[in-house]
């Protein structure tokens, strides 16, 4: 259809409007109206309306689920707060932590200390390098622990330390937690810090003394002097006795 034809048409379809009865061309706009609308309505207000009614569930299926994991967060949060175990976790970190602190504490104390197993050798092979001085005696000390902190459990009656508190508390809350912790404290009790001293026993004038005290005291090893005792027996020979002692975390041969 050309736009004449469309022109033509409406002009057919006005005179045919202005025809009728002033109450007919009234139903008559009411009803293209109505039509226009429902055409609007079908077209586009229909589905903006879908639209927004599904967007709308949506915000409030969102909203509910939000409120009921803030609630949730409130029980977890209400309940960790309550929580026993957290503390004696807490005071098992302080332990642990203390016990790190001990070890490197231990670690620079035997940096380029002697083994307890060379000690007395060397002991040895030094007086075989001075002149003048004769071995009269030496002993070996059996080893002995330093930190005995897990004696407090071998008395029945003893009290229980900050450890057994801590684990106890803990076992309480979560078995599976305290079990490996527990395990790992008492793995960690059973090691010590061992004093090995040996004693050696001297004859010998002074000087002879000084020379042997001074090639220790020059030694690549370090070690740990006790005690030195000097007398003069018969001028000018003395009887010396020193003993020196060295660390070590293992019981070692001088064990009892």
């Amino acid at each position: 259809m050309t736009k004449a034809e469309i022109i033509q048409n409406w002009h057919d379809w006005e005179e045919k409007f202005l025809e009728l009865q002033l109450r007919e061309r009234i139903l008559v706009s009411l009803g293209v109206l109505a039509l226009l609308f429902l055409i609007w309505d079908f077209s586009f207000l229909g589905p903006i309306e879908k639209k927004q009614n599904a967007l709308s569930a949506r915000f409030e299926r969102t909203t509910t689920e939000l409120r009921k994991v803030a609630a949730e967060e409130q029980v977890l949060v209400k309940a960790l707060t309550n929580d026993p175990s957290i503390a004696a976790r807490k005071q098992i970190l302080d332990l642990q932590n203390q016990l790190s602190a001990a070890d490197k504490q231990v670690q620079s104390m035997s940096a380029g200390l002697i083994s307890a197993v060379r000690l007395p050798e060397i002991l040895h092979d030094v007086l075989q390098e001075t002149g003048n001085l004769q071995l009269v005696g030496m002993r070996h000390y059996p080893a002995q622990k330093l930190q005995l902190a897990e004696t407090a459990n071998d008395d029945p009656e003893a009290e229980p330390d900050e450890q057994d508190l801590a684990i106890a508390a803990l076992q309480e809350s979560d078995e599976s937690v305290a079990s490996s912790v527990d395990k790992r404290l008492a793995e960690e009790r059973v090691i010590g810090v061992y004093k090995h001293a040996v004693r050696i026993t001297l004859q010998g004038n002074y000087f002879s003394v000084v020379d042997y005290l001074q090639r220790l005291e020059h030694l690549k090893w370090r070690f740990y002097w006790d005690f030195i005792d000097y007398h003069v027996d018969k001028y000018p020979s003395a009887i010396v006795t020193l003993e020196v002692y060295t660390l070590s975390t293992d019981r070692g041969m001088f064990g009892a």
